[in-house]
Parts: C-alpha cells; structure tokens; sequence
C-alpha cells in the first residue's frame, strides 16, 4: 500500500502564496494605522460669560484643539457646520436649552449645555429719564431722589404706594409707609420714563432704655400695711425682630450639588430666606421658583460634570435674611471615543 500523500502535494502551492500575499497586506495596513494613530485630546467649547440672547451672533472656540484638525459643530438643531477653524459663530433664532457637541476628526467629541433667552427690549435713549436714589429705604425714614435727566423742565414722581403723583420737583423726599418692594417712576418732560425698583423694609424695634436708679430720700417714712396686693404692671414690649441664620457660599454650593445627585433638596435653603418658600430664584438668567429650580437640576444629566457654578445672593442687613438669590451652572460632558 502506497504512503500518504504529502500536504504540499495535495494543496496546490499557489494557495501559499496567496495567504502570504493577505497576510503582508494585513499587516502593512495594521502599522500604518499604527503608526498614524492619534489619541483624543481633551477639548474645552468657550462661549463668552454672561447672558445669551435670540438673534445674537454668538461666537465658540475649541480650547485644546492642534490647528489643521477637522471639526464638525453641531449647535442642537438641525444645522451643522464642518470647519477646520477653531472659531465658529452661531445665531440662535428660539429661546430655549441647547445641548452644543463638537466633533473632532469624526472621533473625539465634546458637549457644553447653553441657555438662550428672549434678547431685552432695545431701549431709545431719548425716551428714558434718568435718575438717583438708594437702593433700599426703612419705613417711616424719607429718602431722597433726584433727576439727572439733560434738558428736563417737568417732572411727575411715583413711589409705588398709590396713584396718585407725589412729586413734580427735580428733587424729591418721600416717606415709605409699608415694607416690601417698590417701583419708582419719573416722567420728564411729558414724554421720558424712568424706572427703579428698591427694597423697603420695616425698622428694628427699639431697645428700651434701662431705668433709672431711684434716689434714696433723706426722711425716714414709716411703712404702711398694704390691705390689698397691687397688681404689677404690664410693659408693652414689641417683640424683636427675627434674625435669619448665616450660610457660607460653600454650604449653598454643597447643597445645590447634593440636589444634583438627589442627596439634597431646595427646602434646604427655606430658613435663609426672606420669602421662604414663595421666593423665586434667578438660575441662569431664568426667574423660576424653588420646586421648578430642585426639578431644573435635577434634570442635569449623571454623565454630565459640573464645569463651573457660582451663587449670588443679596441680604437683608437688618435681619441677615436672603433677599435674592442668582445660580450660574455650567456643565462639562466626558469625551468618549
């Protein structure tokens, strides 16, 4: 019986070499993609501080970005822009919450969350009357106001309590009569407006004085036998005015991050406030109240960091309560691959 055939006499050699030839291939392609392989770099979106407003030609920067690298922006809506620059500008036309990704050579991306608001009203100059005053008053205390306003003959005063005008002079002192906040208005010359809003709050009670030492007479009385007990008599005393606790930058900062991660809640920040619950809250450049601020964070996605957050408030100097209340959070997405 006859040896088994060998391999090589059974393959046909051309088969070698064809296997020879994909495995050369496979391998040149593997070390060229290698060798020109670049790692993602971290890349940081730069949008200017501040308020964005519809219609503004707001402008982006790639931080961190090698110059000639391709890059697509994608703006949260249905335009795209592939440019190499790193400096792109955009115009919002809605106001709204947009979700900004930026692609770098089709791998590398980055996201930043912006807020666009509704753009202010564009104010005429020559229709507003301009004046000064402070920025806070106590009731029963006058203050003064006065009119800068260039060319101005006539003036009408409104300090928020009523109807009715209470002043036409360029000067003009007026005595609050209720706490709260109060818009003040000037109209000059018939056809100027001016606006300010101050806070009025109510004086502290005042402290009694200590009473004074009774001087001892020079002749002995005899003391009498008191038949009927006298009834003491009763001080009207006004109660002190309460005072809020103190809480750091770093504790209103603590909790609005443990409401981001569902550890903490708004009520928190309820014993600090002037309004407690019914006061409203600037986050953003959004007015919202407080259950609408726990569901905004809230709503901050876990796979999100926070970049940046500031909180600004304005105090009551008399009872250290919180008048008001602004959060600026800026949020930093994980660049993936």
């Amino acid at each position: 019986m006859k040896a088994s055939a060998s391999i090589s006499s059974i393959i046909d050699p051309s088969v070698f070499i064809s296997l020879a030839i994909a495995a050369t291939i496979s391998l040149a392609t593997l070390g060229y993609r290698f060798y020109h392989f670049e790692p993602c770099r971290e890349i940081e979106i730069s949008v200017k501080q501040g308020l964005l407003y519809v219609g503004e030609i707001i402008q982006f920067k790639a931080i961190g970005h090698s110059v000639g690298g391709e890059l697509e922006w994608n703006f949260g809506t249905d335009e795209y822009f592939s440019k190499t620059g790193t400096v792109v500008n955009h115009t919002f036309n809605q106001i709204g919450r947009y979700e900004v990704i930026l692609t770098a050579n089709n791998n590398c991306k980055t996201y930043k969350t912006i807020y666009v608001q509704e753009a202010p009203p564009v104010v005429d100059e020559n229709l507003v009357a301009w004046f000064s005053g402070p920025e806070m008053a106590e009731v029963g205390a006058p203050v003064s106001f006065e009119d800068t306003t260039e060319g101005a003959s006539e003036w009408k005063w409104w300090f928020g309590e009523n109807n009715f005008v209470d002043a036409t002079s360029r000067k003009a002192t007026y005595t609050f009569e209720t706490p709260g906040k109060k818009k003040v208005r000037l109209l000059v010359n018939g056809n100027r407006v001016g606006e300010k809003m101050i806070e009025v709050y109510a004086p502290k009670a005042p402290s009694r004085p200590a009473p004074a030492p009774k001087r001892k007479s020079s002749i002995q009385v005899p003391e009498r036998t008191i038949l009927e007990p006298i009834q003491p008599q009763i001080e009207d005393e006004s109660p002190a005015e309460k005072i809020f606790p103190e809480i750091s930058t770093q504790r209103m900062k603590a909790i609005l991050n443990g409401i981001v991660e569902g550890s903490s809640s708004v009520t928190e920040f309820i014993p600090y406030l002037c309004a407690g619950e019914h006061m409203d809250i600037n986050y953003n450049g959004r007015v919202m109240s407080l259950s609408e601020l726990n569901a905004e964070l809230r709503d901050v996605k876990k796979i999100r960091r926070i970049k940046n957050l500031d909180v600004k408030v304005s105090r009551n100097p008399n009872n250290n309560c919180i008048i008001s209340m602004t959060i600026i959070l800026e949020e930093k997405g994980f660049p993936f691959f």
